[in-house]
């Protein structure tokens, strides 16, 4: 999440979040336990604080779901 935040901070929130969208898509990229529904949501977000929390809420799926698949992601 601090890499967020900087993005946010060195940006300003609109172009930070804008630049965020991008490293989000790169980290969750492989991650097929986070829906694409859930993706187009942190995406559609121009708001720091809605895609910090839509980050939390997509990582806490996929802890959750790695630990029923014995950490396969």
């Amino acid at each position: 999440m601090s890499h967020l935040e900087q993005l946010y901070c060195f940006y300003g929130n609109v172009s930070g979040a804008r630049i965020a969208r991008k490293h989000i898509g790169w980290y969750f990229n492989h991650f097929r336990f986070i829906s694409q529904h859930t993706k187009n949501n942190i995406n559609q977000t121009s708001a720091p604080s809605q895609q910090i929390m839509l980050v939390k809420a997509a990582l806490d799926i996929l802890i959750r779901e790695c630990g029923k698949n014995n950490g396969n992601i």
